[in-house]
């Protein structure tokens, strides 16, 4: 059972995260988009995903049985090559639904220190 505790949880990463051309232009080949001029929205969670598991440590996540149940982005600014992002993710809410339990993760991505992107993440533990 997941800690209802940890609503609120903040936490900022480490270390920054340096995207390159090659990790990008790999990802739009994954997906099928043919302009790896920026990244698309959803290269984020390439490496949200990590700050998302730092969030969560000790909260009683079982990882074994975590899906991914939604996803949202608010994006000010695009990714690019070479940019250096720091990331910050909150625990927004921990929910009970039909036997599964729901967690909502939000990540801040900053570049230089603006705010570029917001992504939103609905994570489910089946029951």
């Amino acid at each position: 059972m997941i800690d209802p505790a940890i609503v609120g949880k903040r936490i900022t990463s480490s270390t920054d995260f340096t995207v390159n051309q090659d990790a990008i232009t790999r990802f739009c080949q994954a997906i099928g988009e043919r302009d790896d001029s920026i990244a698309p929205p959803t290269f984020s969670f390439t490496f949200i995903i990590a700050a998302f598991e730092e969030t969560l440590k000790g909260a009683g996540v079982d990882w074994s049985r975590m899906v991914h149940g939604d996803q949202r982005f608010e994006i000010r600014e695009p990714i690019k090559a070479g940019d250096k992002l720091s990331i910050s993710s909150t625990v927004e809410s921990v929910r009970s639904a039909a036997g599964n339990e729901l967690v909502t993760v939000r990540a801040d991505i900053e570049r230089e220190g603006q705010e570029i992107i917001h992504a939103w993440s609905t994570l489910v533990v089946r029951g």
